[in-house]
């Protein structure tokens, strides 16, 4: 992981969300389908049966895309967190509830650091530096 990395680890995880949300709602699309298909009327039963195999073939697919994605958000932010782990807690406190938590450096100064603004800007630099050289180690 590097600075980069970390800084667009937040916005990496909304379009990875963004995505699941969007497998969730082909879900329920092709579960409707599938009550529509199954409400009517029987023409060829092994019609009927190839288009009821293939949704549910979809609806796995879908799933399966789903849980890829959801694994991969849990190892990178997972990496990140070991890497953090090394730092000192303030830096890995600071860098981890902005950047994973998506925390506003206004909000980190008051209520997780009690530092003022200023000098959580100047420590975040800090931060990002100490951050970088535990990447190339």
């Amino acid at each position: 992981m590097n600075r980069e990395d970390l800084i667009n680890f937040n916005i990496s995880q909304q379009w990875k969300k963004a995505r699941i949300h969007f497998f969730e709602e082909q879900i329920k699309t092709l579960g409707r389908l599938t009550a529509v298909l199954s409400d009517m009327p029987k023409g060829s039963r092994k019609v009927y049966d190839n288009e009821a195999e293939s949704l549910s073939k979809l609806i796995d697919q879908i799933r399966e895309l789903e849980k890829e994605i959801e694994n991969e958000v849990i190892l990178e932010e997972n990496r990140i967190k070991e890497q953090l782990d090394k730092l000192e807690p303030k830096h890995g406190l600071l860098l981890y509830n902005h950047y994973i938590l998506g925390k506003s450096i206004k909000y980190i100064a008051r209520e997780v650091l009690h530092y003022r603004e200023k000098y959580v800007y100047d420590l975040k630099k800090e931060a990002l530096n100490k951050f970088d050289e535990v990447q190339e180690k």
